[in-house]
């Protein structure tokens, strides 16, 4: 089977709406619940220049429900 065939391996969910002046990004493994602490979740502040942080460092540790109350670095 080819590449192109098989499922993605993750899932992704954008949140444009939750924050004035921000984009969340959370990728888990397919399958997780957004309650379960397996996510990767990025926050991209556009209300200046744009800048983009991490709530975590490269780790699927974190909780997608919870994307507007992380902290991000």
């Amino acid at each position: 089977m080819t590449d192109l065939l098989r499922e993605p391996r993750y899932q992704t969910l954008i949140d444009t709406t939750t924050t004035a002046s921000a984009i969340y990004i959370c990728k888990a493994e397919r399958g997780v619940a957004t309650s379960a602490a397996q996510w990767y979740v990025e926050k991209i502040d556009t209300s200046g220049p744009i800048t983009i942080k991490a709530a975590s460092s490269r780790a699927f540790d974190q909780v997608a429900d919870d994307r507007a109350f992380l902290t991000y670095t």
